[in-house]
């Protein structure tokens, strides 16, 4: 009997499956505290002193839920019952992760580097960026990691299923963590954390999986289903409620994507790289040679120096008004008109308080 026996699962396995049950619930508490208050940490997704404290959290919960379990004295059958709450937990927490990951690749929102990036020499170039143009080159291969998310997520809702979907999901999630580490260094604790919910849901199958690639014998029937859930998860109206739900969160995750591209694309006009040319103003103090239109009605000026201006611009396409405001307070934003030419490019007419510009932008990246 190994430690995965659906019917006396090892004390241990549970153990670690309740631990990882606290910290997903723990990451998907923070992530969505972070969109509300700014009180929630800020690098929990990194291998971080924020991370940490929800690894300390985690213990804690998994080591009172034991105690309380032993003091009350339980059952065998409770056991079972939080095995299978272990993979329940996790099953939701991996769909809801992968699916929203999984539409942003097929929408094409995920991946890409800005304007001034791509205009870099490749020397410049730091892990991330180079790593983010690499998967941002083919819509291709986006679409074929975004697919397997997908797919193997949704596989992932039904327990007949799961180990499917794992197969599935396994070497997609091991690469992507794998390149955080080497390259990217960005969410390395969260996606280090999906692939053990991965392979945890694997480890349950363990007696099937090793008489398949181990011991070359035949496989056993798959107990999981045998598994005794809490009563809750029988009951017809909670299936029903959570299908609806799954649905609705799809649905959601599908209408955010595509605001965030509308969004993220509004102008196609004011997107690009540009050459700052025939710059005329009453200060000589202007001297602009590159801007970058970036997504979201971000900008960024290069000077004669190379030196990086940060800037957001505003554009009224009905009145052909521009209006650009700077990051930096020693910069006074200006506003006024703009006529676009046949060759796209941009012609401007703009003042502020003390200034009057004239210029034209020239598109040499699109």
């Amino acid at each position: 009997m190994s430690f995965a026996n659906h019917q006396q699962p090892a004390a241990w396995f549970v153990a670690c499956g309740t631990f990882l049950r606290w910290l997903g619930i723990y990451i998907f508490v923070i992530e969505i505290l972070s969109g509300l208050t700014s009180f929630a940490p800020e690098y929990y997704a990194e291998m971080s002193w924020d991370a940490m404290i929800g690894v300390c959290v985690s213990v804690v919960a998994t080591g009172m839920e034991f105690l309380i379990a032993q003091l009350r004295k339980l059952p065998a059958s409770s056991l079972q019952k939080r095995h299978h709450l272990n993979q329940y937990v996790l099953r939701i927490l991996l769909v809801l992760t992968l699916v929203d990951y999984g539409i942003a690749k097929i929408a094409n929102i995920q991946f890409g580097n800005e304007y001034a990036v791509l205009d870099s020499p490749l020397y410049d170039v730091d892990g991330f960026q180079l790593c983010w143009r690499f998967f941002d080159y083919s819509y291709a291969y986006k679409l074929f990691i975004g697919c397997s998310q997908l797919i193997g997520a949704l596989l992932l809702v039904n327990r007949r299923t799961v180990i499917s979907g794992c197969f599935i999901l396994l070497p997609v999630m091991a690469n992507v963590a794998f390149v955080n580490f080497t390259h990217t260094r960005i969410v390395t604790f969260t996606s280090t954390f999906d692939l053990l919910m991965i392979l945890y849901l694997i480890a349950t199958d363990f007696d099937r999986l090793s008489a398949v690639f181990i011991t070359n014998k035949s496989a056993p029937e798959n107990k999981s289903l045998a598994i005794i859930p809490y009563a809750i998860f029988n009951r017809k109206a909670f299936k029903i409620t959570s299908a609806v739900l799954l649905v609705l969160y799809i649905v959601g995750a599908i209408v955010d994507n595509i605001n965030a591209k509308a969004e993220r694309n509004h102008s196609h006009l004011f997107k690009g790289a540009f050459h700052i040319k025939s710059l005329t103003s009453t200060s000589p103090t202007h001297l602009w040679r590159k801007i970058y239109l970036e997504n979201y009605g971000r900008a960024v000026i290069k000077d004669e120096n190379g030196e990086s201006i940060w800037s957001f611009i505003e554009i009224d396409e009905q009145k052909q008004n521009i209006q650009v405001s700077f990051e930096d307070s020693t910069y006074e934003g200006f506003e006024g008109q703009y006529v676009i030419q046949a060759d796209s490019t941009i012609v401007i007419h703009a003042f502020n308080k003390t200034d009057t510009f004239n210029m034209e932008w020239h598109r040499f990246l699109r």
